[in-house]
């Protein structure tokens, strides 16, 4: 299944475009400086046995195989012939053939096209289309919602145009439509662990949403997106409450436009923003 989806109306580009509701960020993305890694001249496997003894591996079961792809020799192996449920590991592999077969110098190109009187933003499948800064580096602030967004917008104003008469367009059918994958269940698909997979993927089709607990006991929480516009309706049941530990339930049904968000959050606690999977990438860029 291949789609596209247009936005309602064009004024929503032209308002972003006139009044700035994003602040703008910088044409280029600054190259974060990183302190020189300190140099283990112990052999391989005892630096390796170093890392796993630590407090934080010790307890886990390891399944480890380094292999030189040249010589096509093992030079390290530790449970390498045990079965493991890969999870996150896979985009390691992921990462790996995207290196081998596009190369490190191979660039994602995201495009603004005119199509008649309609706006098209066709992706094409970067992963970063974001503020992020890249190389990452640790405790660096985080990025402005919709930046990438707000600078392709700043980019359209440098070529004249203010405009749009038609609709303002996502493409995502540069890849087959399987947001998915098999054996994901409902919950999965929740928040940042679990958005779906597709050619447009802004801010990692991820949104988020603030919450701040009330003044007052027995009180609901205030809640807004860290959006200039509504992702989804939030059905709001979550309690300001001086007497329970601090639970935080959040559910959307899929298809749905309405996230219920439940529990308690005492007073005076600074809650973390809550980061919701998006449901329709094509959706949330145009």
């Amino acid at each position: 299944m291949m789609r596209r989806y247009k936005s309602g109306a064009w004024l929503a580009l032209v308002v972003l475009l006139s009044a700035g509701i994003l602040a703008a960020p910088p044409k280029t993305r600054k190259k974060a400086k990183l302190p020189a890694a300190p140099v283990n001249s112990a052999p391989l496997d005892v630096q390796i046995g170093e890392i796993l003894s630590a407090p934080a591996a010790k307890d886990a079961f390891w399944g480890i195989e380094i292999r030189d792809l040249k010589a096509d020799k093992i030079i390290y192996s530790q449970n390498a012939d045990h079965f493991f449920v890969p999870a996150s590991n896979t985009k390691l592999f992921t990462t790996a053939l995207a290196l081998t077969r596009l190369g490190p110098e191979f660039r994602f190109h995201t495009r603004v096209l005119l199509s008649g009187r309609d706006l098209v933003l066709a992706g094409a499948g970067d992963p970063n289309l974001s503020g992020r800064t890249l190389p990452y580096a640790p405790d660096l602030p985080e990025p402005a919602p919709l930046a990438a967004i707000n600078q392709l917008a700043d980019e359209i104003v440098a070529h004249g145009i203010r405009r749009i008469q038609g609709n303002i367009v996502g493409d995502d059918t540069a890849f087959v439509y399987e947001p998915y994958p098999p054996g994901w269940g409902l919950t999965d698909t929740y928040d940042d662990d679990g958005p779906p997979v597709t050619a447009i993927s802004v801010d990692d089709n991820v949104a988020r949403l603030q919450i701040v607990p009330a003044l007052a006991d027995g009180a609901l929480v205030e809640t807004q997106w860290q959006l200039p516009f509504e992702l989804f309706r939030v059905d709001n049941a979550l309690l300001t409450d001086s007497e329970a530990h601090r639970e935080i339930h959040y559910q959307r049904l899929p298809g749905s436009r309405e996230i219920r968000i439940w529990g308690n959050v005492p007073p005076d606690t600074e809650v973390d923003p809550i980061p919701l999977a998006v449901d329709d990438p094509a959706r949330f860029a145009a």
